[in-house]
């Protein structure tokens, strides 16, 4: 079975009574105690080498909740000034490395330097190399035409084909009828509000579908299964899964680093949280070691699971939109207590003339000044 997404134990501390008709997406209550990983979070930041371009300290106040959601004339994310994502949206200002985040095409190249499990690319391109003719031969060379099609650089599944076993016989496709759609596709601007987003190269992706066993449920999650990974000072500090429209697209299951369910609701698929456990070392390993490579202090790392091939990358999110209930308010004094950690200890130089989180990706920039002429290694 082919799938592809464009995009416990009981707590005994602060969780919430609610009624069936509450919203979990929008918590009311504040942190009431410190997150129980606070001192494998704080001992890491000690001695990470931090990413200047990311460094927060200064930057959130304890007590901060994610922030409050608009969506508004095309445009949609956290207000300024109003929680924690917002003040992480603000810091990815002419970030050459978050570009390369929030490209497709240029996260898998990276997925690749660091030898990272992954769907197969099939294709890549960017808007400054793009050959029609090369993209339909590769097209026509993909058999069985069981694969995915996207613009590299927009956001929330815009413009994604996704063509399980015979979608593309039944729909009368042709190379060309699809290199049509993607071109539109190619040259448009992303709605999103963040920096990074707005002018992360432009590009285009054909990659392997992740598979499924054909008897796997969808439950309250959506197939492929997919979980977040976020990282805090190169350590995971949380796994979730977001919900599908069973449960109003709120959080599924919460998960500490070491396996133990914070919270899980009703109808999760068999099987679900035993692959997530089973293969959880694997994917607290390859995030952590991407958030080291990146010297990123605050990092979401977006895996789909489930399949016989093992849990593969789906995606990166500095500034994450996931709902990290019932700890979203628990975040900020994490974060905030691992900078004052990171404090107490001296900070690794770099020389001036090398960078070290370029080269530990395999990027580098055309020009020395001009984050946005990122370019990473095919």
């Amino acid at each position: 079975m082919y799938f592809f997404h464009a995009s416990g134990s009981s707590d005994s501390w602060s969780t919430p009574t609610r009624s069936m008709s509450d919203s979990w997406s929008t918590p009311t209550w504040k942190c009431r105690k410190p997150y129980p990983e606070d001192n494998v979070i704080a001992a890491s930041a000690r001695t990470f080498y931090l990413n200047p371009d990311f460094e927060l300290k200064g930057k959130l106040k304890k007590g901060w909740g994610r922030g409050e959601w608009f969506n508004k004339d095309g445009q949609m994310g956290f207000k300024p000034g109003s929680g924690v994502q917002p003040a992480i949206a603000a810091n990815s200002e002419n970030n050459a490395l978050l570009l390369a985040m929030y490209s497709k095409v240029l996260v898998k190249r990276v997925n690749k330097h660091l030898n990272v499990p992954q769907t197969t690319a099939l294709y890549t391109a960017l808007e400054s190399d793009y050959d029609r003719l090369k993209l339909i031969d590769a097209i026509k060379r993909i058999e069985p035409k069981v694969f995915v099609a996207k613009p590299a650089h927009l956001e929330i599944s815009e413009g994604v084909n996704v063509f399980p076993p015979g979608k593309w016989e039944n729909g009368g496709w042709t190379a060309e009828k699809l290199v049509d759609q993607l071109e539109v596709y190619l040259h448009k601007n992303p709605g999103s509000g963040i920096w990074a987003q707005k002018h992360c190269p432009k590009g285009i992706l054909l990659e392997d579908m992740y598979k499924l066993p054909p008897d796997s449920q969808r439950g309250i999650i959506d197939m492929p299964w997919e979980v977040r990974l976020q990282t805090v000072y190169g350590r995971v500090y949380l796994v979730m899964a977001k919900g599908n429209e069973k449960i109003n697209y709120a959080t599924a299951f919460t998960m500490y680093r070491d396996g133990t369910v914070l919270k899980e609701r009703a109808g999760l698929p068999t099987g679900f949280l035993d692959y997530v456990k089973k293969w959880l070392p694997v994917m607290r390993y390859h995030s952590e070691r991407y958030a080291a490579a990146l010297g990123i202090n605050y990092m979401r790392v977006d895996w789909f699971v489930g399949g016989e091939q093992g849990p593969k990358i789906n995606e990166l999110a500095y500034n994450s939109y996931a709902d990290y209930s019932p700890v979203n308010d628990c975040v900020a004094n994490s974060v905030v207590d691992s900078d004052l950690a990171r404090s107490k200890e001296p900070q690794s130089q770099t020389a001036e003339s090398l960078d070290p989180f370029l080269e530990a990706t395999g990027c580098y920039l055309r020009k020395s000044s001009d984050p946005t002429s990122i370019q990473c290694s095919d």
